[in-house]
């Protein structure tokens, strides 16, 4: 009997743990402290209110805070990974494509392609 006990409330301590870890992952994961995991979950964007427009201007806004906090080489070294980390994709990057001197034809060419895979 006492083994029965135990094995059920083992089972419910499983099942409670569980469902906490899939309330989190649903939230944005690792309990949800990251903020650009929150702000990445369609949910919590829809639960905030927060508009395509300002979905847009959070990335850059983000690395604007972080340059207050690293140095310049630093923070050019972040921008590196990130443009590695989007690989092809990159080059939709504004930024990448104004640095590059882009022309708009340029551009749609670069847009065909990528839609293309």
């Amino acid at each position: 009997m006492r083994f029965h006990c135990k094995a059920v409330a083992g089972l419910l301590v499983a099942l409670t743990v569980a469902s906490m870890s899939l309330a989190q992952f649903q939230f944005g994961g690792r309990g949800g402290s990251d903020l650009m995991t929150l702000l990445n979950n369609p949910q919590i964007r829809k639960e905030l209110g927060i508009s395509d427009e300002q979905t847009e201007k959070i990335p850059d806004a983000v690395f604007d805070a972080l340059s207050k906090v690293l140095d310049a080489k630093q923070a050019k070294r972040l921008r590196e990974i990130q443009l590695q980390q989007k690989g092809d994709r990159a080059l939709l990057d504004t930024k990448l494509q104004a640095a590059l001197k882009m022309t708009d034809s340029q551009k749609e060419s670069v847009a065909t392609i990528l839609r293309g895979y």
